[in-house]
């Protein structure tokens, strides 16, 4: 879209004004007074009109008819007309070459065949072209120009067009710099480009960098535009567009919800631009697992195109993709073959090498595959990856994907081997382009789909290694992420800069989600957000940052593991389950058909039944009716993760570590039953055969050991909320609050902290209690060369208290207000944190939770304690009663020579013994905790 903006605007730069009365009587007046970029339909018609007299009168003159043919051209092109404008375009070129080299009408000329040439499939030729415009251009301004910036910009447009990603992007960072020192601050040209760029850095799935000038396009737009701008939308349509790939629908959805009506009120139902804001729109919706909701608005994106766009215009083929894609989630893969199928023959006609059509073909592929027909689908893929090698770079995401699902469909037709051999180099590179950019292949739509079908293939194939290595790439989350920083500083001299880096990067990260949340809501508070960002990309202007791949191979794995301790790989996929269980001796590959929203849905139901009677109290005190565990739900979700050979591995191994991502971490794994009751019997539940570890890295632990340190024990904040009776209280927030000092107390807090210290003890140990437990102390305690360090308060996410971005800890507010000191440990403000304990104790409601209440487990507060430097967390995964917490706390981390997640099992079998404690038999009461190890 932006490219063909950049067509039209220069186009237009030719055009002269219309004088007085001309324009309602010279047919090439009343076109040359039409604006191209505003109405190029009503363009269309006025060239159409006004050509024979211009072939007439400028006979004599053919530069002059070149630049009319150039503009009809451009009119053309902006209704998608691409075919028809080419040979307007090519007979321009030869009356436009008796100007010289440099004229501008010439370098225009040329400009726009270039593009021509590229919406044919001609790009290494318009490459060509363009190159030859900048050099000239190049050679008139040594010091570079706004014009030289709009053809680098067109030059980046057609390598992005033909997979050249990398080369696209070299080009388009040169026009961006280019018109940020010539053109005016904020000018709409700066902007375009900006928004280009990050949609280039997207397709390479650099998502890091892409977010990062998304971001700043939208806030030059934000200074300089209304929000009803075109160009204003078209950047929040690109932002979004970002979060989306990242797999951030929660963010995106309110950006598309105020997006949408302002372009209906600016342009219109009926306006292209509202129909892709629908499009992608329901696209988000559908990728968030709604695409019942997405299908009435990319049904409408779809009719509008239809109306308003050529049958091969690339824009409706995308709308119908779209469409076809929400088809196949609802199980109507007639429809959706017939949509593609549809989409297909329309864009051939035009556009038979176009790396739209290649995508349309290969969803194609998976819908005639989900239908059983393995000989079409393997020729509708052989003809996608034919257009890919034909017209993209070798590293191209899309190509590689391509190679892998080829071999997918080869093994599904009887040939492994043939399949593996396809698929692995592809696979290789994928990979090493994913670990280079740092890429989260759990979130990234780019890589991820890529990598689920290459699980596909290694299940199918029972290949070990593979499966093993692809296993671990889709499981490591928010968590990984941040051990893998963690793992980077290493204790090298260098371990400092990188550090601060990262401290940085963080800081950047909770900055970015304030500016969102504030734009156009809060100018004032928008521009503070942007501007402290400023400030850090300046400070880490020129620095660089180490990683390290965490996967391991299958000795190094087996390495890691006990006698009588299993590996556990737990990936969904968006219709199975597919399980690996790993020990010393024994390999097995599992797999369940069920579709990712029906787990979810499982999953969600059997939290519901243990968090609806809690959250609604709160942190009130126990009282009502008591809410009814699942037990159903937690056998039928056993079945699902283990059956059959990896059954009976995990069952033959005490200790468990699982590693997993998604819905899954939401699930209580000690609480799932394993033996459903019968008459007379109880049932049987995983704690009671099995210790439980979660792998938040995706592989192995990093071998810490709890060692010798000192305790840090911080807890029990002074808050004025009261629970009523004195019975048991429940560390939650309770809903959302304006005062976190409203919050009931936590009683049982200090007494846990204080028999913690007991049993930990050592002369350095600290506990903050009371007044004391506020965030300057814990700014101020060495958190360093320490064993156990324990939060005893209340856990909040985004959201339950007025105006909090980010889960965060509650702490004792300060007497005077304090921004720095307000009260609440904000998971930003713990990643700022320097610890190396070997167990941090996160005894508060709802530890294990994402960013906000349907983020993904692990990516809040765990995630953030492991950027700090935690070896390992106790975390909850429900409201905690103060007595459980204690007695299951103390337990945890007190010395002793069974691993942690033993002594966690221990803990909760005695609780489920202790008849005098009211509920301990129940699920709800001695299941909340999780032990999370890097």
């Amino acid at each position: 879209m932006v490219m063909r903006a950049m067509i039209l605007a220069t186009a237009l730069s030719m055009a002269p004004a219309a004088q007085g009365m001309a324009a309602t009587q010279d047919p090439i007046a009343v076109a040359r007074s039409i604006d191209i970029e505003a109405d190029p339909a009503g363009a269309v018609a006025a060239w159409q009109a006004a050509l024979p007299a211009a072939r007439a009168r400028f006979r004599a003159t053919p530069a002059e008819l070149g630049q009319v043919l150039v503009r009809y051209g451009s009119a053309l092109i902006g209704v998608g007309r691409d075919k028809e404008a080419l040979p307007l375009l090519e007979e321009a070129a030869p009356l436009l070459a008796v100007l010289p080299p440099d004229d501008p009408a010439r370098l225009t000329g040329a400009i726009a065949l270039a593009l021509g040439r590229a919406s044919a499939g001609r790009t290494a030729e318009a490459v060509a072209m363009l190159e030859e415009v900048a050099a000239i251009q190049r050679a008139a301004a040594p010091g570079g120009s706004t014009a030289l910036a709009e053809t680098l910009f067109n030059i980046g447009s057609v390598e992005q067009q033909a997979g050249h990603l990398s080369t696209a992007a070299e080009r388009v960072e040169e026009a961006l710099a280019l018109h940020r020192r010539l053109s005016p601050p904020d000018a709409e040209v700066t902007v375009g480009t900006a928004t280009s760029l990050s949609s280039i850095y997207t397709q390479a799935g650099l998502l890091a960098k892409a977010e990062d000038v998304a971001r700043d396009a939208l806030a030059m737009a934000a200074r300089g535009l209304p929000q009803d701008h075109p160009l204003t939308m078209i950047t929040l349509s690109n932002y979004a567009a970002v979060l989306d790939t990242q797999g951030r629908w929660r963010e995106s959805e309110p950006l598309y919800r105020r997006l949408l009506p302002l372009r209906i009120a600016k342009l219109g139902k009926e306006a292209i631009s509202t129909a892709i804001t629908e499009s992608n729109f329901g696209r988000a919706l559908r990728l968030s697992a709604r695409p019942e909701e997405a299908l009435p608005l990319l049904e409408e994106s779809v009719r509008v195109a239809e109306r308003k766009l050529g049958a091969s215009d690339p824009r409706l083929n995308q709308f119908r993709e779209n469409l076809a894609d929400d088809y196949r989630d609802l199980g109507r893969l007639a429809d959706a073959v017939a949509l593609r199928r549809q989409a297909i023959a329309a864009f051939r006609v035009d556009f038979p090498r176009h790396f739209r059509l290649a995508s349309l073909q290969e969803g194609l592929s998976g819908d005639l595959a989900a239908l059983g027909d393995m000989a079409a689908a393997r020729a509708e893929i052989e003809q996608a990856q034919a257009i890919r090698h034909a017209t993209l770079a070798p590293d191209h995401p899309a190509l590689l994907g391509g190679e892998i699902a080829a071999g997918h469909l080869l093994a599904r037709a009887g040939d492994g081997t043939a399949g593996l051999a396809r698929a692995l180099p592809a696979y290789r590179r994928l990979a090493a382009i994913a670990n280079a950019n740092q890429t989260e292949i759990s979130r990234d739509l780019v890589f991820r789909g890529a990598f689920e079908t290459m699980a596909r293939l290694a299940w199918l194939t029972q290949d070990q290694p593979l499966a093993l290595d692809v296993a671990q790439r889709l499981v490591i989350g928010d968590s990984g992420r941040a051990i893998t920083a963690a793992l980077a500083r290493g204790r090298s001299e260098q371990a400092q800069r990188v550090r601060a880096r990262q401290d940085a990067t963080a800081r950047r990260a909770a900055l970015s989600r304030v500016a969102l949340e504030r734009y156009g809501r809060d100018s004032a508070g928008y521009e503070a957000a942007l501007a402290e960002i400023a400030k850090i990309d300046a400070a880490m202007t020129g620095q660089t940052e180490a990683t390290r791949d965490m996967i391991v191979d299958m000795d190094g794995l087996r390495g890691t593991l006990d006698r009588g301790q299993a590996q556990l790989y737990f990936v969904q996929l968006d219709d199975r389950l597919l399980s690996l269980a790993v020990d010393r001796d024994h390999v097995a590959f599992g797999d369940s058909a069920i579709g990712d929203r029906a787990l979810h849905g499982l999953v969600a139901g059997l939290r519901g039944s243990i968090d609806t009677g809690q959250q609604a109290r709160g942190a009130i005190a126990d009282g009502g009716e008591a809410p009814t565990y699942d037990g159903d739900a937690a056998a039928r979700l056993y079945d699902l993760l283990l059956h059959g050979a990896p059954r009976r591995i995990a069952e033959h191994n005490p200790r468990w570590r699982i590693a997993t991502s998604g819905s899954l971490l939401a699930v209580p794994f000690a609480a799932l039953v394993t033996q459903r009751p019968a008459a007379g019997r109880a049932p049987r539940w995983v704690i009671d055969d099995h210790a439980i570890l979660l792998a938040a890295g995706g592989s192995s632990p990093d071998g810490a050991s709890p060692g010798s340190g000192r305790f840090v024990g911080i807890g029990a904040p002074l808050l004025k909320g009261s629970a009523t009776g004195g019975a048991r209280t429940y560390r939650d927030a309770g809903g959302v609050v304006r005062d976190i000092a409203a919050l009931a107390p936590l009683p049982g807090a200090a007494h846990e902290l204080a028999a913690m210290r007991a049993k930990i003890g050592g002369p350095d140990s600290v506990v903050l209690l009371g007044a004391d437990a506020t965030e300057a102390a814990v700014r101020g305690t060495r958190l360093t060369d320490v064993r156990v360090l324990t939060f005893a308060t209340h856990g909040l996410v985004a959201g339950d208290v007025t105006g909090l971005l980010e889960p965060a800890l509650v702490l004792t507010p300060a007497a005077q207000g304090d921004a720095d000191d307000d009260g609440l440990l904000t998971a930003s403000e713990i990643a700022q944190l320097t610890t190396d304990a070997a167990l941090v104790v996160l005894s508060a409601c709802d530890t294990a939770a994402g960013d906000s209440r349907d983020a993904p487990a692990l990516s809040g507060l765990a995630r953030a304690f492991f950027y700090a430097g935690a070896r390992s967390l106790l975390v909850s995964h429900w409201p905690v009663r103060d007595d459980i917490a204690a007695r299951i706390t103390v337990a945890v981390a007190r010395d002793g020579r069974a691993a942690p997640e033993e002594r966690l099992r221990r803990a909760i079998l005695d609780i489920r013994r202790d008849r005098r404690m009211a509920g301990a038999d129940r699920p709800e009461t001695w299941a909340p905790f999780t032990l999370v190890s890097r």
